[in-house]
């Protein structure tokens, strides 16, 4: 029972830690997004087609058009899920042989995991 303790663990960690890990990807990809429209922005002023208020406008504009873009597609994804769904049976033990990823690829998931999982418990310190 302590083994299926220790999995639910892991796992529990590993879902938080890829939660986390995608919040800094969706944020970092919020700020280029930013970056990048702020730089259009000054090069619209410098040329003065634009003037500095109006860009900041148009950077804000901008942001919120492309959160609320992805909020209206996450929620139609997750509709659709819901609509789809329908319970499926896993077999842990049994593996195929096209199912196998390449080892580097699962050394390469592995070191990830061991890296969010000493980061969380820095967190919890």
């Amino acid at each position: 029972m302590s083994r299926l303790g220790n999995l639910a663990q892991k796992a529990f960690y590993l879902g938080v830690g890829l939660a986390s890990l995608a919040a800094d990807k969706a944020s970092e990809q919020l700020a280029d997004l930013q970056e990048q429209a702020q730089s259009v922005a000054d090069e619209l002023v410098e040329r003065g087609e634009m003037t500095a208020e109006e860009g900041r406008k148009f950077v804000d504009n901008f942001v919120k058009r492309e959160l609320d873009r992805a909020d209206g597609a996450s929620g139609e994804r997750a509709s659709n899920q819901q609509e789809d769904y329908s319970p499926r049976i896993i077999d842990i033990d049994a593996e195929e042989e096209g199912d196998r990823e390449p080892p580097s690829e699962v050394e390469r998931l592995r070191q990830e995991i061991a890296e969010l999982q000493a980061k969380l418990d820095r967190l919890r310190g």
